[in-house]
């Protein structure tokens, strides 16, 4: 049964389609940390789970809470405090790392890799401190507080009721920061926790709160708090980034009503960000309306910062425009999409143009790699000369980037800059012939290989997954075009290269990917069935048929709309060159 049948059998009652998906997806996800029966009775019912057993499991995940406090105390123990534990994260055992994150609310433990484990535990020690400081802090504003109050008493006292009404102000205005202040902290102690919800509806009460000072103020503080989700839903994911939208919707609404016009499109930017971010992690047609929507609310706002002093302002806006448009015509079918990657180049030719007349040597180093990116799936999407002179284009940015770069200072983006090279260079060599494709597909290999010195298996396995992925496509290539032993050589190595790729990319942890590479092995299997280098061509066509099976079992044709049509393709390839066997 999938989401959306149990979604729609389990809560009749409720109208919001989304909202049933949603609510199975948090709960399957364990975003919810305390579910109520209302949310979990309905599943059970539909899923013929009955008392007992649920009774039955309560029972174990009590015993699983305990257990991990126990093993959570054994580790201060053992390191003396939380920040010592955290801050030498890369020291724990595998074991006590998940424990950490558990303990930090951090999702997916078992399946993110050590490093990102660390990464991500690091990051966390820094907040912990910073949270800690905060805290420790309190008792000195409190102090402050009562010496106001004290000299309010003493005017009181003697009759000075100006002075009374200038103290009293003061202390209002005190009191308010101080409970915004503590408020905050609450905040950053539940996403800490990973209880997004908690931290959501205590900013937006808190927010709400400073409309005794001014029309604006819960605005103005609607957008500093969006910050903290936002942050909080980049670095781990969950629902914070849809909380840091809804945070921010009535902020804007009510600086558009004010005619606060510099406001406004700030504030608009912002939701436009976390539109575009969230949007570019969800499958479907979720996905596609949140880049459109994020589209929109930049476009609306370029204006503003185009007339106003703000020229790094206006090309980082460009630049997020660019991108949003580049993800959306990614997903996008035929001339639509190939006209958002256009519009996309455009939009980053005039963010470049303004960062490198401002000198900003960082931001002209990201935004030509994406520049590069949308050149070449362009070139992908377009044909004949239109498609090399674009792919061409593309090959000369990713230089432009890598020479900007460099292995030792950045070492992942000069890792990912030589890998878009690398596939570049393979995409303009499938499109020609003879020596010059060789001589590109050489290149290729070389900057694959040279970008795993940085994205190694053990320290970066999903970059390395992608890297040789992208290295078996060439062999796969290459193989297609020879003849003999050497074509068998070429097949063989890449068929392994794929199987070492799926013992990273498994179905269960990482499945779109895992049917991606299931593709590659379709068409893999489908051009050995028709190559010289094989003498049994029928079992080459039966493994391309499982293969493709798997792939269009998991891809999306929303979502993976161009992969998707092309197995369907290869579906009738295989079918038509089985039947010839009957």
């Amino acid at each position: 049964m999938t989401q959306p049948d149990l979604a729609e059998e389990s809560f009749p009652d409720l109208d919001d389609f989304e909202g049933k998906v949603r609510r199975i997806r948090e709960l399957e996800n364990g975003k919810v940390t305390r579910p109520q029966a209302r949310n979990y009775l309905p599943l059970c019912e539909t899923l013929n789970i009955d008392l007992p057993t649920i009774r039955k499991l309560k029972s174990m995940a009590t015993d699983a809470k305990a257990q991990s406090n126990a093993e959570f105390s054994e580790i201060i123990e053992d390191r003396g405090s939380v920040e010592t534990a955290l801050s030498e994260a890369s020291r724990l055992s595998r074991s006590e790392l998940e424990t950490l994150a558990e303990r930090f609310g951090i999702d997916d433990i078992y399946q993110r890799s050590r490093p990102e484990m660390v990464d991500l535990l690091e990051q966390k020690a820094k907040e912990y401190a910073a949270l800690k400081a905060e805290i420790d802090a309190i008792d000195g504003k409190l102090i402050h507080l009562s010496n106001l109050k004290n000299a309010a008493k003493e005017a009181i006292a003697s009759a000075n009721l100006e002075e009374v009404e200038e103290l009293l102000s003061v202390v209002q205005e005190v009191e308010l920061d101080e409970a915004a202040k503590t408020a905050e902290l609450r905040a950053q102690n539940a996403l800490l926790r990973g209880n997004i919800e908690q931290a959501y509806n205590v900013l937006v009460a808190i927010s709400d709160s400073f409309a005794v000072v001014n029309e604006t103020e819960p605005a103005r503080r609607r957008d500093q708090y969006r910050e903290l989700l936002y942050q909080h839903g980049r670095r781990y994911g969950g629902n914070s980034l849809q909380r840091a939208i809804d945070l921010i919707r009535p902020a804007i609404s009510t600086m558009k009503k004010l005619g606060h016009e510099e406001e406004w499109a700030s504030y608009t930017l912002n939701l436009a960000v976390a539109l575009q971010v969230l949007g570019t992690r969800l499958p479907g047609t979720e996905g596609i309306n949140m880049l459109s929507e994020s589209i929109k609310h930049y476009r609306s706002i370029l204006w503003v910062f185009e007339n106003s002093d703000q020229p790094i302002t206006y090309a980082l806006a460009k630049k997020n425009l660019a991108d949003a448009l580049q993800e959306l015509g990614i997903r996008t079918h035929g001339a639509q999409g190939v006209a958002l990657l256009a519009e996309a180049v455009a939009t980053y030719r005039t963010a470049l143009s303004i960062f490198g007349e401002h000198n900003h040597v960082a931001a002209v180093a990201i935004t030509i790699q994406d520049y590069a990116v949308a050149l070449k799936n362009q070139g992908c999407r377009s044909t004949g000369t239109m498609s090399l002179e674009l792919l061409s284009e593309s090959i000369k940015a990713y230089h432009a980037a890598i020479h900007v770069l460099n292995e030792d200072d950045h070492p992942r983006r000069w890792a990912m800059a030589m890998q878009n090279l690398a596939n570049a260079l393979f995409e303009k060599g499938r499109r020609i012939l003879g020596e010059k494709a060789e001589t590109l597909f050489i290149e290729a290999v070389d900057a694959y290989r040279q970008a795993r010195r940085v994205n190694t298996e053990n320290d970066q396995p999903l970059e390395w997954a992608k890297n040789m992925q992208n290295y078996a496509n060439v062999l796969r290539e290459q193989g297609s075009r020879a003849v003999g032993e050497k074509a068998k050589i070429l097949f063989e190595e890449a068929e392994q290269t794929y199987l070492a790729v799926l013992q990273i990319r498994t179905e269960d942890d990482h499945p779109v990917d895992w049917a991606i590479t299931q593709a590659n092995m379709a068409m893999l299997e489908l051009e050995l069935a028709g190559h010289d280098a094989t003498s049994d061509p029928q079992s080459k066509l039966i493994k391309s048929a499982k293969h493709n099976a798997a792939a269009l079992r998991i891809l999306d044709p929303v979502t993976n709309a161009l992969l998707y049509e092309e197995m369907l393709k290869v579906r009738v390839r295989i079918n038509t060159a089985l039947a010839a066997f009957e």
